[in-house]
C-alpha cells in the first residue's frame, strides 16, 4: 500500500500511517453457532468465530454441574456463556462477556443400558499444565452392548480443560485455581436405551506467578495536552505514576517542545484470578509516545519591525525587531533626494532558537516601504 499526499506552501503537513481502531467484542461479532442440549440434559456447546468458551450457566433450577435433568416433555433451555475477550479488542480488560442462546431440551425416553460401577475418585492438579489421567471403563458397567462412548461436559474451561482416548480421559489444569465438577457420560449408542454419568470433583491450584509479562499491555495513549487514556490490561490497573514508586497521577504535562517526545507510565496493576499471587498488587511500565503542539511559523507579522528610519542623506537606521533577530538589511543606503521618496528596505530577520516551526532555519525576508525626507 502506498499513500500520496500533495501539499503546498506555506503549509506544513505531519503524517504517520494509520492503526486500525480497537473495537469492543460484542456477541453479535462473536457468532456463537450449533448450540444444543440432547434429551439426556447434555449440553452441546457452540463455535464462535471470535474468543473461546470460558465457562457456561443456566438459571434453571434443575441445571447442575453443567447439565440439566431430563424432562417428561419438550423444554425451552437458556444458558449464558461466557466468552474469553482476545487482547486486540478494546474491552479486553473485562476478561469475558457474557452471551445467551436459547434452544430446546426433547422428551427423554429409555430402556436398559449403561450402569454406574462406584465413583471416580476427586482429582487435583495444578494450573501450569498439570494432568490427571483416569480409565474410565473402570466406573461404568456395560447393557446388553457395549460402551460406545463418552461424552465429557465441562462448563469450566479457564479452570481445566480435557481430551479422551477410547476410554482413558486426560484432564489438564489451565489457568484458574478453585474446586470445579466435571461431567462424564457413558452410552451404548443407542439413543432408545439409557446412558449413565459419572461427577469428578477436580481442584486446581496456581503455580503460575503473576509478572509483567503477563499484563499483555495494549493500546492507551498520552495525548498532547497530557490526557491519559489507560491501556488495556490482563488485571484491573488501580494507580497511575510518572516515576516508580512515585506519587499518583491523573495527567501527564503537556508536551509544547516542539517534537514528539517518550513519556514511560507506570501502573499499579491488581492481579486476576489464577495466578499464585492473585489479588496481589503490582508495578508495570508501558512507554508512550506524546505529540507535541502545532508550532506557527515565524512570520514578519510576528518579526513587527520598529524604529526603522531613512535619513536625508540617504543613511538607513537599521532599528529593531519585538521577535528574532535582525541581522542585515538592503540596500545599506540610498542617495540623496530632492523632494519626499518612498524607499523599500529589505531586512533580513532570523527566528528565534524555538518556539517556531522554523527555528533554527534560515533567515526570513522583510520589507519595509520608509519615506527619504529630500
Amino acid at each position: 500500500m502506498s499513500t500520496k499526499i500533495n501539499i503546498r506552501s506555506p503549509f506544513y503537513l505531519k503524517y504517520s500511517e494509520p492503526a486500525l481502531p480497537a473495537v469492543a467484542l460484542d456477541c453479535a461479532t462473536i457468532n456463537l453457532q450449533g448450540f444444543s442440549v440432547d434429551q439426556f440434559g447434555n449440553v452441546g456447546l457452540p463455535s464462535s468465530d471470535y474468543g473461546s468458551i470460558a465457562s457456561y450457566i443456566s438459571a434453571a433450577g434443575d441445571f447442575a454441574n453443567g447439565k440439566f435433568a431430563t424432562v417428561g416433555s419438550a423444554t425451552s433451555r437458556t444458558v449464558i456463556f461466557a466468552i474469553s475477550i482476545p487482547t486486540n479488542f478494546s474491552n479486553s480488560a473485562a476478561g469475558t462477556i457474557n452471551c445467551t442462546l436459547t434452544t430446546e431440551q426433547p422428551q427423554y425416553v429409555c430402556t436398559g443400558g449403561v450402569t454406574l460401577n462406584g465413583t471416580i475418585p476427586n482429582q487435583a492438579i495444578d494450573t501450569d499444565g498439570d494432568i490427571a489421567t483416569i480409565d474410565l471403563s473402570s466406573y461404568f458397567t456395560q447393557g446388553v452392548d457395549p460402551i460406545n462412548y463418552y461424552l465429557i461436559t465441562n462448563n469450566h474451561l479457564d479452570f481445566f480443560t480435557h481430551s479422551i482416548n477410547n476410554s482413558i480421559l486426560t484432564i489438564i489444569g489451565t489457568q484458574r485455581a478453585g474446586v470445579k465438577n466435571m461431567l462424564v457420560e457413558a452410552s451404548d449408542g443407542d439413543p432408545l436405551t439409557c446412558k449413565a454419568t459419572q461427577v469428578i470433583q477436580i481442584t486446581t491450584t496456581a503455580q503460575i506467578t503473576y509478572a509483567c509479562t503477563d499484563t499483555y499491555f495494549s493500546g492507551g495513549s498520552v495525548s498532547q495536552t497530557g490526557t491519559i487514556v489507560n491501556p488495556t490490561v490482563n488485571g484491573v490497573i488501580t494507580a497511575i505514576k510518572d516515576s516508580s514508586g512515585g506519587s499518583v497521577i491523573t495527567s501527564y504535562p503537556a508536551n509544547s517542545t516542539g517534537s514528539d517526545r517518550n513519556v514511560t507510565l507506570y501502573f499499579d496493576i491488581t492481579v486476576p484470578a489464577g495466578y499464585a499471587n492473585e489479588a496481589a498488587t503490582i508495578e508495570c511500565s508501558k512507554t508512550f509516545s506524546q505529540p507535541t503542539a502545532a508550532l506557527p511559523t515565524f512570520t514578519c507579522s510576528i518579526a513587527s519591525l520598529t524604529n526603522q528610519a531613512v535619513y536625508s542623506s540617504g543613511t538607513i537606521v537599521q532599528g529593531i525587531a519585538n521577535e528574532g533577530t535582525i541581522t542585515g538589511f538592503s540596500p545599506t543606503t540610498f542617495t540623496s533626494v530632492s523632494s519626499d521618496t518612498p524607499r523599500t528596505i529589505t531586512y533580513s530577520v532570523t527566528p528565534p532558537a524555538s518556539g517556531y516551526s522554523n527555528s533554527g532555519g534560515s533567515d526570513i525576508s522583510c520589507d519595509v516601504t520608509i519615506t527619504q525626507p529630500s
